[in-house]
């Protein structure tokens, strides 16, 4: 399965980016408007009971006139949301770079467009993001390995995450990963998964990759209590970026997606 190069193109005036099978090539959009929305403050701290609900009204669009990233930041809000959601915690982070122990929408923000900056390496917007298997001589599936001008990772170390790809088990049944992810929660219940999607930017629906489509987007998926969800921080600032997935968005963002699929862990420290 190959993807056409007239989308190609389409691709690289959009986001800076080509997506090709079984890699993880991620970008955002290339504008992202300034919401004004009445009842939301970059001020405000971040509510909720559990790390999970307050993460869950996070964007990567913000209200600071002084940030200029947020269409492209997707990769950086994942990072973030798969840290603190798998047990990692706000003030780890916010010793380590320098903002206040009490998370704000505004600290969160500016933390995104900070591993924004120092992950851009090529100046490209968006985060590049690729990998591929490696395979033995009868074409099974014995690792992975980054592929070159890949940025993502440097936003993953910088959070504290390690991460690796999940694949099915033969060149055959590459992006047959269903019994990859359901292992993965098993031994992680707690793990999130950072996944590529082809985000429809107007309507802020997680699309899957097929032919004829892109990845220009992350988004953080995770199993609590059985069911699947999805953190996508493409979202009006203030408004709601966990849903609950119904089996067809599992099946085709997650089993089945050609666009690999990372898993994550907190770092040793």
């Amino acid at each position: 399965m190959a993807f056409l190069e007239a989308n190609v193109e389409r691709l690289k005036l959009r986001a800076g980016r080509v997506s090709v099978v079984a890699a993880l090539v991620l970008a955002g959009c290339t504008a992202a408007p300034k919401i004004e929305l009445t009842a939301y403050s970059e001020a405000n701290v971040l509510a909720g009971a559990t790390m999970l609900e307050k993460l869950s009204r996070v964007s990567q669009l913000d209200q600071l006139g002084d940030t200029d990233a947020d269409a492209a930041r997707c990769a950086c809000a994942a990072a973030l949301n798969a840290f603190l959601a798998s047990g990692g915690t706000w003030e780890e982070l916010a010793a380590r770079f320098g903002f206040p122990a009490v998370p704000t929408q505004e600290s969160v923000h500016r933390l995104q467009e900070r591993l924004y900056d120092e992950a851009n390496v090529d100046g490209e917007p968006g985060i590049y993001g690729a990998c591929r298997p490696v395979y033995d001589a009868a074409r099974n599936v014995v690792g992975w390995e980054r592929k070159e001008g890949d940025e993502a990772h440097r936003v993953f170390e910088a959070v504290g995450l390690e991460t690796w790809a999940l694949f099915g088990r033969s060149e055959a049944t590459l992006h047959d990963r269903r019994e990859a992810v359901l292992a993965y929660f098993r031994e992680r219940p707690l793990g999130a998964l950072i996944v590529g999607v082809n985000e429809d930017m107007d309507s802020g629906r997680s699309l899957p990759v097929t032919p004829g489509t892109f990845a220009n987007h992350y988004i953080v998926v995770l199993q609590r209590d059985g069911a699947f969800l999805r953190l996508d921080s493409w979202a009006e600032p203030g408004a709601r970026t966990l849903h609950a997935m119904t089996d067809t968005e599992v099946r085709e963002l997650v089993f089945e997606t050609p666009i690999t699929l990372l898993a994550t862990a907190l770092a040793q420290r």
